[in-house]
């Protein structure tokens, strides 16, 4: 037997070369920064132990100084050891050795703690493991129960590695100890009342490794009088045992091993179900978990950090697990034992410690990580000025649906001009783009829909997969106005950036859906194929529409719109699909590299911008604001004057709202309740689009604050305290109705319908103060050449969006209404 030490420390025992097949290797843990921290604690505390402190807790243990080192026995006190949360019985000690505890790999991924007086605890966080010492040779190992046990049996020249209990570690000790002559030592502790914990203990860890290796394991009692492997060293002192006599202990331990060997007894393997079987072979090949949903999953073990959902990928689980059983046994799995077998994964997964799951990409220590979604499970690292990289693994755990595809491997020294020359979009839209897709790769913000219109043949199509591609390429990139909420959520939930193209209309309950998607609100849906049981929709997306006329739009859907017009291809300038995809091809990397520099600096300016005002999507005007202050770019001063457009197409698709403007146009100001309000402005033949009664006004006028704000009109809700229900209607001064200031929300009303949700939102976009100066920064890539101007190509044909000013968008929106009167 020999010993053999993984680069990440810690130790695992094998004879000649362990043999790879059918025994289990070791599970990762959920994060490798954890593990660096177990074992960078591990490492100081062992440092901060002196000598006089171990030869003291060798002389109260019976032990040598020696086998503590070995067992890399540290020391802990006053605010560190306060520090690290450990739960005792009575008051905290001042001082705590420490012993670090491995999984089956021979990492640490905890700390046992001991205080002179001899009560134990572990640290906040911390994983029960196994003890192993350094430095073992011969055989076989005794399997003994804790860390005064192993240094007890180190002492007398013996193999010992520890379990944290009586009946515990036996999964660790499965995947270490694999094909390792062992023996499991019990204690002598019968109870007053017949239990016999550490035989029962130990018989039961013999009985688990044998059914997981499939062989026959010993297990033994130290000799008569004593109770544990300690007590025997200790019986040796009192007859005379010189400590500092190694090979007096040495003698010790051969008449010891001697006694245990005399009287252990196997446990064979009892036969197993296909079922349980396959959970076996299951637990060898992925680790299992759940979601902060409570959605299960199965990770690879010796795979990419990526996690196959069980409702999502239970079929591509069951076939593997069929095809690995057939393959070594020779015979198919019935399915019966895989549906048995894969409940009780599903079992011990939602039994697991719930953890993060993302798509496509995550915030991670300051860092943005992006999925690559190839099968090696590749990530981009992108650090604030600090440019990116690419991991062989991921460091945050991803999972990925049908709709996922591989993205190109990026790479340096690409131009933001070779995805302007392929693209459709003037001058004042470029910025803008630029800056929703460095916001759609920020997971923990709420970023505005994009919403390309055109007219047929001016690229919207095309733009938006190309857009798919460099953010979250996907064998549909492109997808079919959905007709209910199951299918947008089935739409929306497989991808991280969901495009919707060619829409002709949005209907109210897409519209709310759409928002929910962009802030990354829930609503509650019966689950399917039950009476009662109900199913929790909430994700935040990046979401893209093409249109050439969507219709009227709801005041909340548009005080969340981005808007980029395209106007058509002028004669003669036309260029064959073919030809762009085949040139956008070979530039992705590129461009995507170039992406991945923008996000960077991006990234490392935006604490340096503050918000001027609190407004909806304030985060996206920041990272605007970002974008300006790297390129040079006005991105974020076009985003705030598209107010008054989409504040006018709401009023304009809006009958209340029409019927508001006309009614303050008429009389200047109105006061009353929401009935009041109907009985005044409701047509005589109204359509089924008007609110049915007073309540469902109420909502609908909650929803227009935004927009008649900025078109001039004050509408104000009643306060809580007011009985009368009051609303308040009048015209707000020329040049105010767009101020920076947002609006302060309003509470809804009691009893507002769920047709007509209330939400008094506040002001599109948000005024963001870009400073001056800004921290030093790295030199910037291919991005620079487009800060100031048209790079050619295919862009930049379109002319600028002229702007309204207040005053004439009132002076429009006056005029519709007279037609409606």
């Amino acid at each position: 037997m020999r010993l053999v030490k993984p680069q990440d420390g810690g130790a695992i025992f094998a004879r000649g070369v362990k043999p790879t097949g059918n025994r289990s290797t070791a599970m990762p843990s959920k994060s490798n920064v954890s593990l660096d921290y177990w074992q960078k604690l591990a490492d100081r505390f062992a440092s901060a132990m002196t000598t006089e402190q171990r030869g003291e807790l060798a002389r109260n243990l019976g032990v040598t100084a020696d086998s503590l080192a070995a067992v890399g026995v540290g020391v802990v006190s006053g605010g560190e050891l306060d520090s690290l949360h450990a739960r005792w019985e009575g008051d905290s000690p001042k001082l705590a050795y420490v012993f670090p505890e491995r999984d089956g790999n021979g990492r640490i991924v905890g700390l046992s703690l001991r205080c002179p007086a001899g009560r134990k605890s572990t640290p906040k966080g911390s994983r029960r493991g196994l003890i192993v010492p350094n430095g073992q040779h011969g055989g076989p190992v005794l399997i003994v129960e804790g860390a005064s046990d192993v240094a007890a049996a180190k002492s007398m020249g013996l193999a010992a590695v520890g379990r944290p209990s009586n009946s515990g570690g036996s999964d660790e000790l499965g995947k270490m100890l694999d094909s390792v002559d062992c023996i499991v030592i019990g204690e002598n502790d019968q109870k007053d009342g017949g239990a016999w914990p550490g035989r029962t203990g130990a018989k039961n860890i013999a009985k688990r490794l044998s059914a997981t290796w499939g062989e026959p394991v010993n297990w033994a009692l130290p000799p008569v009088g004593t109770k544990d492997i300690r007590s025997f060293l200790q019986s040796r002192v009192a007859a005379g045992l010189d400590l500092a006599d190694g090979e007096a202990c040495k003698a010790a331990g051969v008449e010891l091993l001697a006694a245990i060997q005399g009287t252990a007894k196997p446990i064979k393997p009892e036969k197993i179900s296909q079922a349980e079987a396959l959970t076996q072979l299951a637990n060898e090949l992925y680790r299992v978990g759940r979601t902060v949903d409570d959605e299960a999953f199965a990770v690879p073990i010796a795979g990419p950090n990526v996690a196959m959902m069980f409702r999502g990928s239970r079929d591509a689980l069951r076939a593997t697990l069929a095809r690995e059983y057939r393959a070594r046994t020779g015979k198919t799995p019935g399915a019966g034992a895989l549906a048995d077998a894969m409940m009780a994964l599903q079992g011990d997964a939602l039994a697991a410690e719930a953890e993060p799951v993302h798509l496509r990409v995550a915030n991670h220590d300051g860092a943005i990580v992006i999925d690559l979604g190839d099968k090696n499970g590749r990530a981009v690292i992108v650090r604030p000025g600090g440019g990116w990289e690419v991991a062989d693994v991921s460091p945050v755990l991803f999972r990925r649906t049908a709709l996922t595809s591989a993205m190109p491997e990026p790479e340096h020294g690409g131009d933001l001009s070779d995805l302007r020359s392929l693209i459709n979009v003037d001058n004042d839209g470029w910025p803008l783009l630029l800056g929703w897709i460095i916001a759609a790769f920020m997971p923990d913000i709420p970023r505005p829909v994009l919403m390309l219109g055109g007219q047929h043949g001016a690229g919207k199509s095309v733009l938006s997969r190309y857009v798919v591609g460099i953010t979250d390429p996907s064998p549909a990139p492109l997808r079919s106005q959905p007709r209910d909420v199951e299918q947008w959520a089935m739409a929306a939930a497989g991808s991280w950036v969901v495009c919707i193209d060619n829409v002709s209309a949005i209907p109210a309950w897409w519209s709310d859906a759409i928002c929910k998607a962009v802030t990354g609100d829930g609503w509650i849906r019966r689950r399917l194929y039950t009476d009662s049981e109900l199913a929790v929709l909430s994700f935040r997306r990046a979401v893209i529409l093409t249109s050439i006329d969507a219709g009227a739009l709801r005041g909340d859907l548009g005080d969340r719109l981005l808007l980029l017009d395209m106007r058509p291809f002028p004669d003669g300038r036309w260029v064959a699909e073919t030809e762009l995809d085949r040139r956008y091809g070979r530039s992705k990397p590129g461009i995507l590299g170039a992406v991945l520099d923008l996000l960077a600096c991006a990234l490392l300016r935006l604490p340096s911008i503050p918000l001027a005002q609190s407004a909806r999507m304030a985060d996206f005007s920041r990272v605007l604001a970002a974008v300006d202050a790297e390129l040079g770019t006005s991105a974020h001063a076009a985003y705030l004057n598209q107010r008054g457009r989409v504040a006018q197409d709401v009023i304009e698709g809006d009958p209340v709202a029409v019927a508001i403007v006309a009614l303050i146009e008429r009389a200047g100001a109105f006061e009353g309740n929401a009935a009041a309000i109907q009985e005044e402005i409701k047509p005589e033949r109204a359509g089924k689009e008007w609110p049915a009664n007073a309540r469902g006004l109420s909502g609908r006028l909650r929803r227009l604050i935004p927009a008649l704000k900025i078109v001039g009109i004050e509408a104000i809700p009643p306060n809580q305290s007011d009985k009368a229900r009051k609303w308040r209607l009048h015209r707000a001064q020329v040049g105010e109705s767009a101020g920076a200031t947002a609006l302060t929300a309003q509470p809804p009303e009691s009893g507002d319908s769920d047709q007509e949700n209330a939400d008094s939102g506040g002001a599109v976009g948000g005024a963001v103060e870009t400073p001056d100066r800004l921290p030093d920064r790295p030199t910037k890539s291919g991005h620079e050449a487009i800060k100031n101007g048209d790079s050619g190509g295919l862009g930049g044909l379109g002319g600028s969006t002229a702007t309204l000013s207040d005053a004439e968008l009132l002076a429009r929106a006056l005029a519709d209404a007279e037609g409606v009167r």
